[in-house]
């Protein structure tokens, strides 16, 4: 069932019309208003007249009430594309003089909605007496898109042979003289010559004369148009005064813009600019930045991405005058608007270039991590368009970028896209790329292997930083730091290889890697401090080799050489890698001869001092690991005077292994939850676990108490069930373990035990276990007298906390509320099936919690 609605026009239509009528009328009102051809040209509009034609037919034969109105819109559009097609001499069989009938019928019928019976007596006109005159406007254009200087001055003089005729209607009359003011503007841009500028003004003049609403505005956005080019050319002040008369309304009122007004503005705003390019004064630069403020405010069509850009090098231009950093930042926030609202895929190019240059700049003189990640941002963008070495260029500053966001944020995403940019550029056939470049890709690769342990990642730092080292580079500066990094790479491919068990092929990479530092070292003279680092890497170098089947001496020139590098004072970051290698390797040597003279090296090196980095936590430990076994060898021929001398050390260098260990391991912890990376906290447990491997059970109760706090920093992270039920344990058992030792003991007993009731009262609000708060209390209670002799503030706390307790206990929750226990997740306590299963215990039917760590239900 078809229904009525409103036609075009007035009046009502069958619903099944009303679109088809009005694609026609809008392509008709279209040409007829503007002088538009497009609409009346589409296919679809041709399409939607031959279904309204064959529609009318029907219904003549049915008696239907839409026939008038139907023919009248048929009518209306052949009329008019007959016209269009003849006036532009387009290829067209004779025009049927049926429709040009039909639509004058159509004007004067009562059938025919109000509406279009207006639109169809202006259809008549159009094609009437306006018909010589469109058609000459027409080929204007043509000519004017064709920059054809011929063809515009034969339609020009087309146009005003028909702007003669005494009939044409004042309103056509005026749209001619627009067109010719534009013309003669056209033809001035193509021949430079003063005279058609004058002219354009003069046919502008006319054009005005008698205009008001629309045309008015548009032929006043023309005439300051044209007089401000011609005080470009001219500097009369005349023409400057009648561009202000004319814009000055517009810029110093307060409504809001239209497209007319906003030209006005931007009009006189490029007026105050070409003031300042003439006499420098800043304030008539000033005067422009504010009127650009006025058209940008409300600008929001095609036109607005050019205008922002136009605005924002304003700001740009007083930059570079005052060097004021809010004018540089004005700069940026506009060129950012218009990049946002450019939909021309080449405009948003330029405009994202022109974005990226300027937040370099800024970043240079004032970094900030915002800039960083929109740098990062535009040259994602910025590279898919590019190509040579630009593309090169834009693809290594992307990868640095990445890298330094990567050092703030530790994501593996970033150094994933900055791998995959340097290697992009790197992999380009016949880009240019330089060896500091290749250098700081191998060091990348090497980086992620360290997170993802791929062999693959191993080899292409390797590959790269053997092509680094290739290429040519300042022997003094670049070759050192590009053989470092080449270094690097062999040995943890050299160390991945041991691990496996590939001996030989770890041992010809240590050879390699040696070779290399050797190179290094050898670009400094013996006491050059700048030369350590590489005489260190030698060292590791030597070491490594031995340790897979190299001879003897590896060890004792690693040792020389550790040592006589830290005998030359190399300052301290030097002396924090070299320190533990040099005990890595005294160690070695230890393990080897077991002797006094070898154990007495190890001492004096210790007692230089030692870090808390990781390269001294892993030396201690291995120290540590070879003492156990030498005082566990009293079977393999160890005499009792040296066991017991290895037993005293070993007892000594313990409380200092684990002090490195707790400090080094809580420094990491701190960082992960911070930086909320998981790696940094389990790296920190596996240290701890490490250590209570090699610690006596005593001692070992101690550090598995701070294994429970650092597990409850990582549940804080995971939320995993696991990591808090295993935190309670470890400071349940440490604090049993060690509550009745010395003064530090039982204060870190009551220390794990508050900790452990914290973590049971967090427990217990997320499972509703009463036990948890029983054993919350039980375990305050224990830690009571110790925080009442020590820290009366802390036993205030613990008070509260037993207050809390027993407070929970007599006056338990009826419902679990998150506002309460002040828990956002509760660790799936709540059960999918709530509604299920309380309509089934109704009936008395049997539940299922639907629970993933309740293995129970009321079914079994």
């Amino acid at each position: 069932m078809t229904g009525r609605a409103s036609g075009p026009g007035g009046g009502t239509l069958d619903a099944e019309f009303t679109p088809l009528v009005a694609t026609l009328a809008n392509a008709v009102a279209a040409f007829v208003d503007t002088n538009a051809t497009g609409p009346l040209l589409d296919p679809g509009t041709s399409a939607a007249a031959a279904a309204l034609a064959e529609a009318a037919e029907a219904l003549e034969a049915g008696g239907g009430d839409d026939v008038a109105t139907l023919r009248a819109a048929v009518a209306m559009f052949l009329t008019c594309w007959d016209d269009v097609q003849a006036g532009d001499g387009a290829p067209a069989g004779p025009p049927d003089l049926a429709w040009p009938l039909l639509t004058v019928r159509a004007a004067a019928s009562e059938q025919v909605p109000r509406g279009l019976r207006a639109l169809a007596h202006a259809a008549v006109l159009a094609v009437t007496v306006e018909s010589g005159a469109r058609a000459a406007m027409r080929a204007i254009s043509r000519a004017v898109f064709q920059d054809d200087l011929d063809k515009l001055d034969a339609a020009v003089e087309t146009l005003l042979a028909e702007m003669r005729d005494p009939e044409l209607p004042p309103r056509i009359r005026r749209r001619c003289g627009n067109t010719l003011a534009g013309a003669h503007w056209q033809r001035f841009d193509l021949t430079g010559d003063p005279a058609d500028l004058d002219r354009a003004l003069a046919a502008n003049e006319d054009a005005i004369t008698g205009a008001d609403g629309r045309e008015l505005a548009e032929a006043q956005v023309a005439r300051a148009s044209l007089l401000l080019e011609r005080f470009r050319r001219t500097s009369s002040a005349a023409d400057l005064a009648a561009v202000e008369a004319l814009c000055t309304p517009a810029a110093e009122g307060t409504e809001t813009l239209d497209w007319f007004t906003r030209e006005l503005v931007v009009l006189l705003r490029n007026a105050r600019l070409e003031q300042f390019e003439r006499t420098e004064d800043p304030a008539w630069l000033d005067a422009a930045i504010r009127l650009g403020e006025r058209a940008v405010r409300n600008s929001r069509d095609d036109e607005s991405p050019v205008l922002l850009a136009a605005h924002a090098n304003a700001y740009l231009t007083r930059f570079e005058l005052t060097r004021e950093p809010g004018d540089q930042d004005k700069a940026i926030e506009y060129y950012r608007y218009a990049h946002a609202d450019a939909a021309d895929p080449e405009l948003a190019l330029e405009l994202a270039g022109t974005l990226w240059d300027l937040l370099s700049q800024r970043r240079k003189i004032r970094p900030t991590a915002g800039d960083r990640d929109e740098l990062i941002e535009l040259s994602g963008q910025l590279i898919r368009c590019l190509d040579g070495d630009l593309r090169t260029e834009l693809e290594l500053r992307r990868s640095r970028l990445l890298w330094d966001r990567f050092g703030e944020t530790l994501a593996g995403d970033d150094l994933d896209a900055a791998i995959e940019a340097a290697q992009a550029a790197a992999e380009r056939p016949g880009a240019r790329i330089g060896g500091e470049d290749l250098s700081n890709l191998c060091y990348l690769f090497q980086v992620r292997y360290r997170r993802t342990r791929e062999p693959g990642d191993a080899d292409a730092a390797v590959t790269y930083g053997r092509r680094s080292v290739r290429l040519p580079h300042d022997p003094e500066t670049d070759l050192p730091w590009h053989l470092s990094n080449l270094f690097g790479a062999l040995t943890l491919r050299a160390e991945h290889d041991r691990e496996s068990g590939a001996t030989g092929s770890a041992r010809a990479l240590f050879d390699e890697a040696a070779q290399v530092a050797g190179r290094a070292a050898d670009l400094f003279a013996p006491g050059d401090p700048d030369g350590t680092r590489h005489r260190n890497n030698l060292a590791v170098a030597l070491l490594g080799r031995f340790q897979v089947g190299g001879p003897p001496g590896d060890l004792d020139r690693a040792i020389e050489v550790a040592g006589s590098a830290l005998a030359g004072d190399p300052g301290q970051e030097a002396a924090e890698t070299l320190g533990p290698l040099l005990l890595a390797a005294l160690t070695l040597q230890l393990d080897r001869r077991r002797d006094e003279h070898a154990l007495e090296q190890v001492l004096q090196h210790v007692n230089r001092g030692v870090g808390t980095a990781p390269a001294w936590v892993d030396s201690l430990a291995g120290l540590v690991g070879c003492l156990n076994g030498l005082t566990a060898g009293a079977a393999r021929g160890v005499d009792v005077e040296r066991l017991a001398k290895f037993q005293q050390v070993r007892a000594e260098l313990l409380p200092i292994y684990e002090q490195c260990v707790v400090l080094m391991s809580s420094e990491m912890v701190g960082a992960g939850a911070q930086l909320r990376n998981l790696d940094l906290v389990d790296g920190a447990i596996a240290a701890l676990e490490h250590a209570i491997g090699l610690s006596t059970e005593r001692r070992s109760a101690m550090l598995a108490g701070t294994r429970g706090e650092f597990l409850i920093r990582r549940w804080q992270l995971t939320l995993a069930r696991a990591d808090l039920d295993n935190a309670i344990a470890a400071l349940i058992a440490s604090a049993d373990m060690t509550s009745g030792e010395g003064d530090l003991m039982r204060d870190m007993a009551a220390l794990h035990r508050r900790s452990a009731a914290t973590a049971l009262i967090r427990r217990f609000r997320r499972r509703r276990n009463a036990a948890d708060l029983d054993e919350a209390e039980r375990q305050l209670l224990l830690a009571e007298p110790i925080v009442a002799e020590r820290d009366p503030e802390a036993l205030a706390e613990l008070h509260g906390l037993l207050a809390d307790i027993r407070a929970t206990r007599d006056h338990p929750p009826f419902l679990i509320s998150q506002v309460d226990v002040l828990e956002v997740h509760r660790e799936g306590l709540s059960s999918p099936f709530g509604m299920r299963n309380v309509q089934a215990w109704n009936s008395g039917a049997p539940r299922t919690s639907g629970l993933t760590w309740v293995h129970t239900d009321d079914a079994a």
